[in-house]
């Protein structure tokens, strides 16, 4: 049984004042700690909007309508002054708010699966031994969110993180609906497969691998992918996906989150809350982005995270 309604069909994009382009009327909202489900729903009330999805217990994706009304009964029909009239709800413990943008994968360069171990070799070859990749104990685990992961392969069965708590018993729906997330998740889809289906995150994945081979000096470096899966059945990679990856990640205790990723845009404010919260843990993991894509110049054109 599923505990979230399909967002609709959606034709076309729009663009927010930073270039940025997202699903039209599609709000993502970050709530507070503790903020409680009745004041969640209070909030969709006043504003008219329709809740599509909801992750982690902490994030919604709303429709809101095509006009909106303020308390005194005027209506509201410019696309940010509703953003902004659902960011400073004080009274429904929103932390920050944000369109549903769309995000692309990092560009991978022909023939670049072909040049991989070399271009590594290059790059790490004056790199330190990474203590924490040979010693004992715990093994580092990397979130891997991008287009999900060959775990199936046998190359990489060593390597795959295992979820100590796939099975929750919860009577928190939101909690529910990861029930069976055993090594990863896919979040475009909802379901506990997060199989790639655009060899993106598998090329990513298994740069990372080799990476850490190379640092630790072993073939066993301690080190785990857990795959979080962004990308719909649709081939789109949205804001409320990345962001709910993102917390799933630090509430399972990734050490390391990479995001070869972006959208073209300026600042997104809903992606930065979640980036921040990394440092509410206590295992502050170290967070990896895209520095761009497609060889565009950011001066010119906007990227986010890359500037």
């Amino acid at each position: 049984e599923r505990c979230f309604v399909l967002p609709v069909e959606v034709q076309t994009y729009v663009q927010d004042p930073t270039g940025a382009w997202y699903i039209p009327n599609q709000l993502v909202v970050r709530y507070r700690p503790g903020t409680t489900e009745d004041q969640r729903q209070d909030l969709i009330k006043r504003n008219q909007a329709t809740r599509l999805d909801s992750c982690m217990c902490l994030i919604d994706l709303l429709m809101l309508p095509d006009t909106n009304f303020d308390e005194n009964g005027e209506p509201i029909i410019d696309p940010e002054e509703k953003k902004k009239k659902v960011g400073s709800d004080d009274n429904a413990g929103v932390e920050s708010v944000g369109w549903n943008t769309i995000m692309e994968e990092e560009t991978i360069p022909a023939g670049m699966q072909h040049r991989q171990r070399k271009l590594l070799e290059e790059t790490l070859a004056e790199a330190k031994l990474s203590p924490e990749l040979v010693a004992s104990g715990d093994s580092v685990i990397v979130a891997l969110i991008d287009t999900g992961f060959d775990y199936t392969n046998p190359a990489y069965s060593d390597y795959m993180w295992q979820n100590p708590d796939p099975f929750p018993m919860s009577t928190d729906s939101c909690r529910v609906c990861l029930t069976g997330a055993e090594i990863g998740y896919d979040f475009g889809d909802r379901d506990n497969d997060p199989s790639d289906t655009n060899l993106h995150g598998t090329f990513v994945g298994g740069a990372i691998i080799y990476a850490a081979e190379l640092l630790s000096g072993t073939d066993k470096p301690r080190m785990k992918i857990m795959p979080l899966k962004v990308m719909d059945e649709k081939s789109t990679i949205t804001v409320f996906n990345v962001t709910c990856a993102t917390v799933f990640a630090i509430r399972h205790g990734a050490m390391v989150i990479n995001l070869s990723m972006g959208g073209y845009g300026g600042y997104q404010d809903i992606l930065a809350a979640g980036l921040a919260s990394v440092d509410s843990g206590n295992c502050e993991p170290f967070v990896v982005t895209s520095a761009g894509n497609d060889d565009s110049d950011n001066t010119i054109f906007d990227h986010y995270f890359s500037n």
